[in-house]
């Protein structure tokens, strides 16, 4: 589970170009397991100026989501 958070965290910050830095996540709930070297689709559905929903998938099945702060990175 941390690795794929890891994964979560790590391309946010990228998609937003280091632009954000991700500050927390106040909302996790685990789903299914996930196996490695399963594809995983991730989906990040804004919900304030600060925040963004997240969702994880592999194959057809919801595996994770939750939710995740944002912080304007000083840079």
């Amino acid at each position: 589970g941390v690795v794929l958070l890891a994964h979560v965290i790590d391309i946010t910050e990228k998609l937003y170009e280091g632009k954000v830095q991700v500050v927390g996540m106040p909302a996790v709930k685990f789903l299914a397991p996930v196996h490695p070297e399963t594809k995983v689709v991730l989906s990040l559905l804004p919900i304030a100026p600060d925040s963004l929903r997240f969702e994880c998938r592999a194959e057809e099945s919801m595996v994770v989501t939750g939710s995740i702060e944002l912080a304007v990175s000083s840079h």
